[in-house]
């Protein structure tokens, strides 16, 4: 990934920011000030969301781990999903939906795992391909996140 480029730009990027801090300081007084406060509040955004969707991966992939058969598998477009639950995780990459149900219409795949607003797999497709929603574990269904995420399951 061209971000772990980033680190080299660092230097260039402090000099680059006490210049703007100086320019913005000669404006107004409050500008820095300012400026700072919405970088870190959008950088705590990042900080503050993730952890969220980390653990409901992480819970749920074990969850689904304890389930699962020999030889049966989980797909999800949530790659931490799959190594919590046992399995090889696909690239770092967003995973299209149709790798989803290329997956989903083998008879391995018991579960199918998707997270609101990430891919556009049609749950209409997940019923023709024998998948109907189940609830979600109990552990997981307490977590703060688990309104986003849907749970599709194969009757053995």
């Amino acid at each position: 990934f061209l971000s772990g480029f980033g680190v080299l730009l660092l230097p260039f990027a402090g000099a680059a920011f006490v210049g703007l801090l100086d320019r913005l300081r000669a404006r107004r007084p409050w500008l820095p000030w300012l400026a700072i406060a919405v970088l870190i509040g959008s950088e705590a955004r990042l900080w503050l969301d993730r952890p969220t969707d980390r653990t409901i991966e992480r819970d749920l992939g074990r969850a689904l781990a304890a389930e699962l058969q020999s030889g049966e598998v989980v797909v999800s477009d949530m790659p931490r999903l799959e190594f919590f639950a046992g399995q090889r995780p696909p690239p770092p990459a967003p995973i299209p939906a149709a790798a989803i149900l290329e997956i989903a219409r083998q008879p391995r795949c018991r579960f199918v795992a998707l997270k609101r607003g990430r891919t556009d797999v049609d749950p209409q497709s997940l019923a023709a391909l024998g998948l109907a929603p189940v609830p979600l574990p109990a552990a997981v269904a307490a977590h703060p996140a688990a309104a986003d995420v849907l749970l599709f399951g194969r009757a053995r």
